[in-house]
C-alpha cells in the first residue's frame, strides 16, 4: 500500500515541477553578438537600426538568416547576410527539455570592414587599363567579322 501511495506522491511532485517549469516560461534567451573590425560601427539588423555601436547584442527568437548592414566613417559600408543554424532547442518536442537546461545561447559573428582608399593605387589603374584594352580588342574583332555591317552615317529624313 505504501508503495502505491509513494508513487502517487512522486507523480504529483513531478507534475507540479513540470507545471512550474512551463508557467515560468523556461525559454532560452538567444542572442546574436555582432562585432566589427574595427569596432564602433553603426549597425542595422533586418532593416532596423540597433541602439549603440558594435559590438551589439541582438536578441532573437527563431534561428535563421539576418540581413546586416554596418557603416563607419572612413570605412566601406558592408551589407551581408548572417546565418544562425538551427540548434536542437529549435525543434518542436525536443525544445522544452533543452530550453529548461540551457537558459542562454549566444552566437558571435565578426564582420570585417575594409578602409576606404582615397586614391586608386597604380595596380588598380593598370587593371582598369588592361580591361579597357581587352574590351577595345573584342570590339574590333566583332566589327571585323564577315557579314557585320560597317559604320554608316544616319540618314537624315527631309520633309
Amino acid at each position: 500500500m505504501r508503495t502505491r501511495q509513494a508513487n502517487k506522491a512522486w507523480g504529483r511532485a513531478a507534475s507540479c515541477l513540470l507545471a512550474a517549469a512551463l508557467v515560468a516560461g523556461c525559454s532560452t534567451q538567444r542572442t546574436l553578438t555582432i562585432a566589427s573590425e574595427p569596432p564602433g560601427a553603426h549597425i542595422w539588423v533586418n532593416g532596423v537600426l540597433q541602439r549603440g555601436v558594435t559590438p551589439v547584442d541582438v536578441p532573437f527568437t527563431h534561428y535563421g538568416r539576418f540581413d546586416v548592414r554596418l557603416e563607419k566613417e572612413g570605412y566601406e559600408s558592408v551589407a551581408t547576410e548572417l546565418h544562425v543554424p538551427t540548434q536542437l532547442d529549435g525543434y518542436p518536442v525536443i525544445d522544452l527539455p533543452l530550453e529548461a537546461l540551457t537558459p542562454r545561447r549566444t552566437f558571435r559573428e565578426v564582420v570585417r570592414m575594409p578602409p576606404i582608399q582615397a586614391q586608386p593605387t597604380e595596380a588598380d589603374v593598370q587593371a582598369i587599363l588592361r580591361k579597357a584594352g581587352l574590351a577595345r580588342e573584342r570590339a574590333r574583332k566583332e566589327v571585323a567579322e564577315p557579314g557585320t555591317p560597317g559604320r554608316q552615317a544616319p540618314e537624315v529624313l527631309r520633309p
